[in-house]
């Protein structure tokens, strides 16, 4: 999502004006694996991986005569549940503790892979010119992760793995770049997260002799 004001725009407002980049995202993930039976495998494997680009550039003239507000802000949930239930002899129940071929588990819900891949940035160019009584520029990021593994495994010789794991890589930024010019009475510069929730609960059961 990106909202930009180019080189040589003007937006002139006689009370206020407001540029804004919003993005939202919501993912849900649900895996479940029952068995039953003589030597009984139930593997589940739940994995989500979230990354997102949310911009506003200002490289023009913005003059108001009150407020001008200038932001990025980015909204992430991301919900993730796996499951397994396995019941029979020498039963295995493996709730997102499935391993790759190198032997690093990566399951679970992971928001920016790594680097850049869930940013949200506010940045006033060189040639940006902003004028008001009031000025705010900001970059607001929230996220909210709920991940959940549950595994049972009933019977003689029984084995119960659950893992549960959240990845977050996230970067708000404000950038004023070293032409770019603010005047105002007040000015407000501002890069939050604000109300980071993360929820991670592993659950792993076993009914053996």
């Amino acid at each position: 999502v990106t909202s930009k004001i180019g080189k040589d725009a003007i937006l002139l407002g006689q009370s206020s004006i407001s540029v804004k980049a919003i993005g939202t995202q919501w993912t849900d993930v649900t895996v479940k694996a029952d068995g039953g039976g003589f030597v009984d495998f139930a593997d589940a494997e739940a994995n989500s991986n979230i990354n997102h680009e949310v911009k506003t550039s200002i490289d023009g003239t913005l003059i108001a005569g009150e407020t001008i507000l200038v932001e990025s802000k980015s909204s992430v949930r991301g919900e993730v549940d796996a499951t397994a239930d396995a019941r029979g002899l020498g039963a295995n129940a493996d709730a997102n503790e499935i391993s790759d071929e190198e032997g690093q588990t990566e399951k679970g819900l992971r928001i920016g892979l790594s680097g850049d891949l869930a940013l949200t940035q506010t940045t006033i160019e060189n040639d940006g010119y902003l004028r008001s009584p009031l000025v705010e520029v900001g970059a607001e990021a929230r996220i909210r992760a709920d991940v959940d593994s549950d595994s049972f495994a009933g019977a003689l010789g029984a084995d119960s793995d659950a893992v549960a794991r959240a990845y977050v890589d996230d970067l708000a930024k404000v950038i004023l770049k070293g032409d770019s010019l603010i005047e105002g009475d007040r000015v407000e510069l501002k890069s939050i997260h604000d109300n980071i929730r993360l929820d991670v609960r592993a659950d792993a059961k076993a009914d053996a002799l």
